[in-house]
């Protein structure tokens, strides 16, 4: 059986939020790759071939062809954080001006920073998404004193995108926000190849997989069978159990909100 090549970096919790989160998908596609049977076509399988992907078809729908891809709203609040532990993802771990503004705005609004936005006033969310532009925020930056209206994480991204950046922070922070959100069904579903949901690791597909809240996913993967620990993947395995461990920590529920969000919407 021929097997995808292992490539791993050590975790560093300073990094960006959605940088972990989204290393623990490539971690994640990495070890399907690896385990996976040989494919139909002889060849070996790669960690890209476990992504997400709109396939012409898949969607009864729009047939895998939405109106376009754009900001998906759900991607955008973690509400079970505190603002403290990161619950606007474009920003969490960041140290920028939007940073400083939430402070101040939060304090302005007598929101907590310290607690889950879950627990406090709904309204919050929709500032943090869309902006507050009933007062001008004082605040500090780099030794700076400074002042703005704060204009809310989706319009935030929106300036990364059609700024035309070639950051692969920013990149990677544009495409975990972006999603089919213009067809119904395609902003619930996951969309992967047929072929590699017929691989398995401990009875369950990616997709199966990449659904779980995080404190399931670190029951999987604790779970994984001797042969998988023992062989030759396990740096994507301790990596991937420490990047969990992490989320965990900090009280993330889901590696995307989107999925919970799907989740709640097909019951």
């Amino acid at each position: 059986m021929q097997q995808a090549s292992i490539v791993t970096d050590r975790f560093n919790s300073r990094s960006s939020l959605v940088a972990i989160i989204v290393s623990v998908q490539e971690r994640l596609k990495q070890l399907y790759a690896w385990s996976g049977n040989q494919r139909d076509d002889g060849k070996r399988w790669e960690a890209d071939h476990f992504s997400e992907r709109l396939i012409n078809g898949g969607c009864s729908s729009c047939s895998g062809n939405p109106a376009r891809i754009d900001i998906d709203l759900r991607r955008m609040i973690a509400p079970e954080l505190s603002l403290k532990r990161g619950a606007v993802l474009l920003w969490a771990g960041a140290n920028c001006g939007p940073v400083e503004m939430i402070k101040q705005l939060a304090k302005v609004l007598d929101i907590r920073y310290d607690r889950p936005l879950a627990g406090q006033d709904p309204a919050f969310i929709e500032i943090l998404l869309y902006g507050y532009r009933k007062e001008l925020l004082t605040y500090k930056h780099k030794s700076k004193i400074k002042s703005g209206f704060y204009r809310g994480c989706v319009n935030d991204v929106k300036f990364l995108r059609d700024s035309g950046t070639t950051s692969k922070g920013n990149l990677r922070a544009i495409d975990y926000f972006s999603g089919p959100v213009h067809c119904p069904d395609c902003s619930q579903r996951n969309h992967y190849d047929t072929e590699c949901l017929s691989v398995t690791v401990n009875g369950m597909t990616i997709k199966e997989v990449s659904r779980l809240s995080i404190p399931d996913m670190l029951l999987f993967v604790s779970n994984l069978e001797p042969a998988i620990k023992t062989g030759d993947s396990p740096p994507v395995v301790k990596e991937l159990e420490k990047r969990l461990l992490y989320l965990n920590k900090i009280g993330l529920n889901y590696l995307s909100p989107a999925y919970h969000a799907g989740l709640e919407g097909s019951r």
